[in-house]
């Protein structure tokens, strides 16, 4: 019966550890769509959440973008501090501080609309995700979107 229940929990999540799910979100896959990066997060789901919080707090992290936008598309609540916190470093690239805004938007959208306002408008794309918080307007949900199209 262990065995089997074993088997069941790998079939229902390949990673045995956040730290094995987080190596193989850092691997490259050729030819992966954007949307697809952040698969090993999402297998393994809530336990990973403590070190994606922790590591996303270094510049250097590879895919990072893609582990915020992760945390917002789950709406890990724990994750709000750290993300609040990227949204409105203004030392932080930009297009760092505009995911980490929209991934504060699906968790908590009055604490983004707040953020937004301060928020840079450096190009077109960055004027509408501020303006789609802002206002809470219908394209807010374009830039939540996580669908993978390929």
């Amino acid at each position: 019966m262990f065995m089997l229940a074993g088997a069941w929990d790998f079939a229902l999540n390949p990673y045995r550890t956040p730290e094995a799910a987080l190596a193989a979100f850092y691997e490259d896959v050729p030819y992966s769509p954007a949307c697809a990066e952040s698969g090993p997060l999402r297998w393994a789901g809530r336990r990973i959440v403590p070190v994606i919080i922790t590591e996303i707090s270094n510049r250097g992290m590879p895919k990072r973008e893609h582990a915020i936008s992760f945390l917002g598309e789950k709406r890990y609540r724990d994750a709000l501090p750290v993300l609040e916190k990227i949204a409105i470093d203004t030392t932080e690239l930009d297009h760092i501080r505009y995911v980490a805004l929209i991934a504060v938007s699906e968790i908590e959208l009055k604490i983004a609309q707040k953020i937004a306002v301060d928020m840079p408008e450096n190009s077109m794309a960055s004027i509408k995700i501020k303006d789609s918080i802002i206002y809470n307007e219908p394209e807010l949900k374009d830039f939540q979107d996580h669908s993978c199209y390929w």
